[in-house]
């Protein structure tokens, strides 16, 4: 099967975590959700006026697309407009991950930031410094069972193009 719509570069691609959606986005500015079995399109989001430069699985059915516009998009398939945006970032959002329990997002951008946003109040409750440079990967440490450290706190670790990583 060859899933093919998008009219530019891609840079997002993910499989929702029951494996039933692929999510594909890029620089044409949609992001079409797959159905994984069929190969039909679920949804095709044209919400975005910019490049899309990453986007993450909240849920079986909703997701985090961020842009180069310095927005990020909360959707739900079958809805036609973003559920909330995010804006906060002074240059392009690089990167976005959902926490482990889909509570909070974090985003890393150009201005050499990571913020964690708080989706219940929809506001930024973290604003991160540390980096010299634009900062472009972001990942949560696990907090599942069965881990080394599973009474670790949720953190979250970045990297950057001032060639360190920080946590």
């Amino acid at each position: 099967m060859t899933l093919g719509q998008h009219k530019g570069h891609i840079f997002a691609l993910e499989w929702n975590r029951k494996g039933s959606y692929i999510l594909i986005a890029g620089v044409d500015k949609t992001t079409i959700i797959w159905e994984s079995q069929t190969g039909r399109i679920s949804q095709k989001f044209a919400l975005h006026i910019a490049p899309i430069l990453d986007a993450n699985w909240q849920s079986l059915t909703g997701f985090a697309s961020c842009l180069t516009d310095i927005n990020t998009h909360v959707c739900e398939l079958g809805r036609l407009t973003p559920v909330k945006t995010f804006q906060g970032h002074e240059e392009e959002v690089n990167a976005i991950k959902w926490d482990p329990d889909g509570w909070v997002l974090a985003s890393c951008s150009g201005d050499q930031t990571q913020k964690v946003w708080d989706t219940h109040h929809d506001n930024c409750v973290h604003d991160l410094k540390g980096h010299t440079k634009e900062i472009n990967t972001i990942q949560w440490n696990p907090t599942v069972p069965g881990i080394a450290f599973p009474s670790a706190p949720l953190c979250i670790t970045s990297a950057g193009f001032d060639l360190t990583v920080s946590v």
